[in-house]
């Protein structure tokens, strides 16, 4: 595991963006939307679209954070390279890290990148608020 999250794993341009956004695989959940799409070659890369639905800037800076850490921590494990865009919806801010977590481990393991299978009773759903 990799200790930084180094500036060849984060998507730049808006090019970039449109490739993964028009060919990429989408996962939705009330909060949470992820696009992956798979790689050549290494390294697995990061983008992240958060609006100003979201929240204050510091709450979006504090998501952006999480959502960057938790990509950090589980790219080495991903078993295909992969660009990987995380796009929350509005009242993400209000989850914690480990929802967080779950939501980004669901759409890892629908896409066939991680090696984890996730168990459906895990996760919460609409109604649950946090």
């Amino acid at each position: 595991m990799s200790p930084k999250f180094h500036y060849r794993e984060r998507i730049h341009s808006s090019k970039e963006f449109a490739r993964i956004l028009g060919g990429g695989k989408y996962f939705n959940s009330e909060y949470l939307r992820v696009l992956i799409l798979l790689r050549d070659g290494p390294p697995s890369r990061l983008g992240l679209v958060v609006s100003r639905k979201v929240g204050a800037a510091s709450a979006r800076n504090r998501l952006k954070r999480r959502l960057r850490e938790i990509f950090r921590l589980r790219k080495d494990g991903f078993s295909k390279p992969a660009d990987v865009i995380f796009m929350p919806k509005a009242g993400a801010s209000a989850l914690s890290y480990g929802k967080l977590e779950l939501l980004a481990d669901k759409a890892f393991a629908s896409s066939g990148i991680s090696g984890k299978k996730h168990n459906p009773l895990t996760f919460f759903d609409k109604g649950e608020q946090k």
